[in-house]
């Protein structure tokens, strides 16, 4: 890596801060939360959304 590199962290996972790799189990979104592209951090479902596997990028809608 040379300075001025710059990687992306996929979706489905996270990153902390100053981290730039991820595809690592710890690093893998859990159930209940979303990990868009470059995210730090799991986000959690809004209200009326959940996720019930792990690795993903958004949060389902739930059925009325």
């Amino acid at each position: 890596m040379s300075t001025g590199d710059v990687y992306a962290c996929p979706g489905g996972y996270f990153c902390p801060e100053g981290a730039w790799l991820a595809r690592r189990a710890e690093t893998v979104c859990t159930k209940g939360h979303a990990c868009p592209e470059n995210t730090s951090s799991p986000v959690p479902c809004a209200a009326g959304y959940y996720q019930d596997e792990v690795g993903q990028s958004s949060c389902k809608t739930c059925l009325q």
